[in-house]
């Protein structure tokens, strides 16, 4: 079972993988695994990220609603960044209520709203494809510095809702996540190792996307079922461990912000559209802190 010592707070809640929903067939034989995600005790947390990621990504930036919840988050470990603001002022599709009492006998009510959140997506990866090709990088080629079997891991759903910008949210979150991440190595890779996290009612997790064709954007089914099997033999063949390398797709408007989080920008990735919005990569080298 995850640990969450040390990276729960009341302004903060880390969610261990495992709990989000994830992308199953429709007309599978299989039980709907998100039957189970609604009943574990930190899915509600998992709803207060996706309240955030869709005012950020889907209201403010266009990103469709049906591609913001992937075949990552499941895997995914999440935090959430939480504010507690005066009820009146809440939206209540985001209100978690605590009454105050006051001197006056009726007391204050203050609601705990999510405002931020991060996933933070474990190794093995698929190899990058780029949709719209530079001339810095193959398309069909992994990315510079990372091998075949995807020994790194990927920082993204960075977002924060537009009033708490500019609070020192986002680089919270992202150190947070960093230092959970170079605490807890082998909880990292430990799943996949043991194939506890690849697998639900029984069947690989990769299957269910096979079955499902899961497609995106102009990919089509073929090459994506393609990709899916790429990603289901790096699910299997990886047994190095990770080592500390951590990637982001940054949109490249906010490259700048990884950058002041230690990011280095690696033009050898070139640029391509995820979403109708153009990203580039980053790379980050911890170190890794051996127990005690």
């Amino acid at each position: 079972m995850p640990s969450t010592s040390g990276f729960t707070t009341p302004f903060i809640t880390f969610i261990p993988a495992g709990v989000a929903p994830i992308c199953v067939l429709p007309n599978s034989n299989e039980p709907d695994p998100n039957q189970r995600s609604a009943s574990d005790p930190n899915y509600p947390a998992f709803q207060d990220a996706m309240t955030v990621r869709e005012e950020v990504f889907v209201m403010e930036q266009g990103v469709p609603l049906e591609n913001e919840l992937d075949e990552d988050d499941y895997r995914s470990f999440h935090w959430v960044v939480y504010a507690s603001v005066a009820s009146a002022c809440t939206p209540p599709h985001r209100q978690h209520h605590h009454h105050h009492p006051g001197s006056g006998g009726g007391g204050s009510s203050t609601t705990r709203i999510p405002v931020g959140t991060i996933r933070l997506v474990p190794p093995p990866h698929a190899p990058h494809t780029q949709v719209t090709p530079t001339p810095h990088h193959h398309p069909d080629s992994p990315p510079p510095g990372a091998n075949e079997e995807g020994n790194y891991i990927k920082l993204g759903r960075l977002a924060t809702i537009p009033a708490f910008r500019g609070l020192g949210i986002g680089k919270l979150l992202v150190e947070t996540a960093l230092n959970w991440a170079a605490e807890h190595p082998e909880e990292i890779m430990g799943d996949i190792k043991s194939n506890k996290r690849l697998s639900v009612s029984g069947v690989s997790i990769t299957e269910q996307m096979r079955k499902a064709s899961f497609v995106k954007g102009d990919i089509s089914a073929t090459a994506n079922a393609a990709r899916v099997g790429d990603l289901g033999a790096l699910m299997f063949a990886n047994t190095r461990g990770w080592e500390g390398k951590v990637l982001v797709h940054s949109q490249k408007e906010v490259k700048g912000m990884w950058e002041r989080f230690g990011f280095v920008y690696d033009p050898r990735m070139g640029e391509w559209d995820e979403e109708g919005i153009i990203h580039v990569g980053l790379w980050k080298q911890l170190q890794i802190k051996k127990p005690a």
